[in-house]
């Protein structure tokens, strides 16, 4: 019984390579999608929490660079932070 599932599964996974040998060779379903939307956003339009949106963003240079790199007038990022679990004391809160 035991060598019937392994040949079993040889021939599986052999038609399964075979399959995938093929669309590779022959570039059979392959659909590439890109699109880019440059400035797509004013530096009219808001964006808030009172307009449903509720996003979280972080930014950095990637450099050395001690001071913000970004001018102020753009807006700020405020970072919330939340815990929940057990407390000192033994109880539980957030």
């Amino acid at each position: 019984m035991g060598g019937i599932c392994s040949i079993l599964l040889t021939l599986l996974v052999c038609i399964y390579a075979y399959q995938k040998l093929d669309v590779f060779l022959s570039k059979k379903d392959v659909d590439i999608l890109s699109t880019t939307n440059d400035l797509f956003y004013s530096d009219e339009d808001i964006f808030s929490y009172k307009n449903g949106l509720n996003v979280a963003v972080a930014f950095t240079a990637y450099d050395s660079e001690d001071s913000w790199i970004l001018d102020e007038t753009y807006g700020e990022l405020i970072f919330n932070s939340y815990s929940w679990g057990p407390k000192k004391d033994g109880t539980y809160g957030t």
